[in-house]
């Protein structure tokens, strides 16, 4: 699921998109972001294509970054992938 707020007064939800996507990579822990970048980064690119002037300045994952073992997880991939900024 992707939602984006506008800021910085009161949140308010701009854009909101879901997709049901059927995993065919089994849970490895420590590369969960290999399994999970493709459903992501269709939303971000959904988004970006029908909504151009809502593209975030910065986008939330739910997942590890910098803090991943190996320093770089789903956070950082889909910063990568989409070329806008992530935390994780």
């Amino acid at each position: 699921s992707g939602i984006l707020l506008s800021f910085p007064h009161q949140p308010e939800v701009v854009y909101r998109s879901h997709k049901y996507y059927k995993l065919t990579t089994p849970y490895i822990p420590s590369y969960l972001a290999f399994r999970e970048i493709d459903p992501l980064l269709e939303l971000i690119t959904q988004q970006c294509e029908s909504k151009p002037h809502l593209t975030p300045n910065v986008i939330l994952v739910d997942g590890n970054g910098q803090w991943h073992d190996r320093y770089a997880g789903l956070a950082c991939f889909v910063g990568v992938k989409s070329g806008i900024p992530t935390v994780g």
